[in-house]
């Protein structure tokens, strides 16, 4: 904590996060072309466009939970997110 009472997160580059910035949770997944997949990333996969979430009750990321019928995240693309557009 700060002498103002406040605590700040910063990047790895050493740069301030706005206080307004929604921290996403990693989930040490990535895409086809290696990028970093996060909760709230809207990923396009062999079912179409799938919001990726954390399910309280199975503890994991939808959609990758079940291996048997989940995509491949190695074959998933990251298309947005879900404070983008799409």
């Amino acid at each position: 904590m700060l002498a103002d009472g406040l605590s700040y997160l910063y990047h790895k580059d050493g740069t301030k996060i706005p206080e307004e910035m929604e921290i996403m949770q990693f989930t040490e997944l990535l895409d086809k072309n290696g990028k970093e997949i996060y909760e709230g990333d809207i990923i396009d996969s062999r079912y179409g466009k799938e919001k990726v979430r954390w399910d309280e009750n199975n503890a994991g990321f939808v959609p990758f939970i079940h291996p048997a019928n989940a995509p491949d995240n190695r074959e998933s693309e990251i298309v947005g997110n879900i404070y983008e557009a799409i």
